[in-house]
């Protein structure tokens, strides 16, 4: 895929199309599709959207998402431990346009700095012992500089041996014209609420804490579970209890677990609400909640949308908790019958692998024509169609099943997955019959959170100061530092299994002419500073003042 992509860059084959996106959650689903990777190796993962980024706009979401995936695995791949953090930031507004920055800070090996001026050459990595250690290709920072270059932006880095690295990059994008409205009032029911942020993790609190400031609730922070015990009785002294507490849950010393228990035994019953935040889905993990009664179980990293559904989802059920129960029940999600059309075996288990643990009815077969007798046979919720298949391909197997569809009257979704994304491929699958499209540049992270606009979206219907060098831009979002969280639901999974709900699954720099007072909030970053070298931007493009 890497190779196919830069021969199309190379040719001047390769156009960016322009589509209305959502960047928080863009960014949140790249992060929950490579979180395995990162809690596998005990890494921190937090991604970060200002405020000053509007909640929508226009680009090339799949691109911007290629690049975001290469920095962040590339970032995974050469840290052994600490953090990777994605701060993304507005440099400069127009009433149309607007200049993004993003910052992918990580605490890895570092790169020399007679090696940095090649890194984003094609096919050279920092040193050739680097191939052999790390694999890969060569091509996915050379592909990211040309996307962004592509997007009217730039690309460079600042890094220090034994240190880490930050990438950051810059790309023009367009603001949706929407009509003027007053600014949003906090989610009914959290204005001014006081919630505990506990976690050892300094980054991790302060992304939390800006997180809660932002839907209007007043929160405080912990680093141990002992201090906020000592928060906790506290704040009921002074008669102004917390009414939510949201604790790491494998924090050394008093976990996360062991804090819910000793908050169960208080006398007079719990005096907060407890939801726990977990880097990592343990064995056991689950037990320990129920026992300790804890009333949600999110998993790390943080998306902005699922923590706030969780949120009220959790002080909702303690409101109903606290009434008569009501006449009527709001309707559950279901698990979806989903007929899954593809020929790799390893395709074919990581799919089931991802969906089932959703509690999904999955029926896998290895043909477009295998598919359209499934489909013949029983019926599906959803359909997803891997394009290129033997015997019948996934272009002639859609259009089969739109056959018999016409027939009945039926329209179940159909999902074409493909590792090409030539446009006339997307328009041929459109034409079949199909719903959605994603290129599958890994099936992994794309089967994780449904693509650009993939069966996801179905799936929930169902319910220091520096110098700088010429032509860098002039002003750098102040710095931020990590960890994240997962989702969870109303006491229940997405698809109606019963609680909890599970999901599968350093920035910038403190510069000169950043916000001060955000820099201290969020404490500062190893990005600007003495022995820290940096290239500079690449990219073609004079950037807007």
């Amino acid at each position: 895929n890497d190779i196919l992509d830069f021969s199309k860059i190379e040719a001047g084959k390769l156009t960016l199309e322009e589509t209305e996106f959502d960047l928080r959650e863009l960014l949140g689903d790249i992060l929950k599709s490579l979180a395995l990777r990162a809690h596998s190796k005990g890494l921190e993962l937090i991604g970060r959207v200002r405020a000053d980024v509007p909640p929508r706009l226009l680009g090339d979401s799949t691109r911007l998402r290629q690049v975001l995936t290469n920095l962040v695995a590339n970032a995974i791949k050469f840290t052994e431990k600490g953090e990777i953090v994605v701060d993304a930031g507005c440099m400069t507004r127009s009433a149309s346009h607007l200049m993004l920055h993003v910052g992918v800070r990580d605490t890895g090996i570092g790169i020399p700095s007679d090696k940095q001026e090649i890194i984003f050459q094609p096919f050279e990595q920092a040193d050739t012992s680097t191939t052999r250690r790390y694999g890969g290709t060569g091509l996915g920072l050379a592909i990211s500089a040309r996307l962004v270059e592509l997007m009217g932006g730039q690309i460079w880095m600042e890094s220090e041996v034994g240190r880490g690295s930050t990438f950051h990059f810059t790309a023009r994008l367009g603001v949706p014209a929407l009509p003027e409205q007053p600014p949003s009032a906090p989610p009914e029911g959290l204005q001014d609420l006081p919630v505990l942020v506990v976690d050892d993790n300094s980054s991790a609190r302060a992304f939390l804490v800006e997180m809660l400031r932002g839907w209007g609730m007043a929160p405080q922070a912990a680093s141990s579970g002992e201090e906020a015990l000592a928060r906790l009785a506290e704040a009921r002294a002074k008669g102004r209890p917390f009414a939510l507490v949201l604790a790491d849950a494998h924090m050394p010393g008093m976990d996360g677990f062991a804090l819910a228990e000793r908050l169960r035994q208080e006398p007079g019953g719990r005096p907060a609400m407890v939801m726990m935040l977990a880097s990592g889905d343990r064995p056991g993990d689950i037990s320990r909640c129920e026992a300790a009664g804890v009333a949600d179980y999110v998993l790390k990293p943080v998306k902005h949308s699922e923590l706030l559904n969780a949120i009220t989802a959790a002080l909702g059920t303690a409101a109903r908790d606290r009434q008569p129960p009501s006449a009527e029940e709001a309707p559950v999600a279901r698990p979806l019958r989903i007929l899954v059309a593809e020929d790799s075996a390893v395709n074919q288990k990581l799919i089931k692998g991802i969906l089932g643990r959703r509690g999904h009815q999955l029926v896998i077969v290895g043909s477009g024509q295998e598919a359209v007798e499934a489909y013949r046979r029983q019926p599906f919720d959803l359909v997803l169609m891997d394009i290129q298949m033997p015997e019948m391909d996934g272009l002639a197997a859609a259009a089969a099943i739109r056959q018999m569809d016409a027939a009945t009257g039926r329209h179940v979704p159909i999902v074409a997955m493909t590792a090409y994304g030539f446009a006339e491929d997307r328009q041929r699958c459109l034409a079949a019959g199909m719903d959605r499209y994603f290129q599958t540049h890994s099936r992994e992270r794309n089967a994780e959170t449904g693509g650009s606009g993939g069966c996801g979206d179905f799936a929930g219907k169902r319910s220091g100061s520096r110098q700088r060098r010429r032509g860098e831009p002039g002003r750098w979002p102040a710095s931020f530092g990590p960890r994240a969280a997962g989702r969870a639901g109303p006491g229940r999974s997405s698809h109606g299994r019963g609680w909890p709900a599970r999901s599968l699954g350093r920035p910038g720099s403190s510069c000169s002419g950043a916000d001060p007072a955000a820099s201290r909030r969020l404490g500062s970053s190893p990005g600007c500073g003495s022995g820290r070298s940096r290239v500079a931007p690449r990219g073609g493009r004079n950037l807007p003042r």
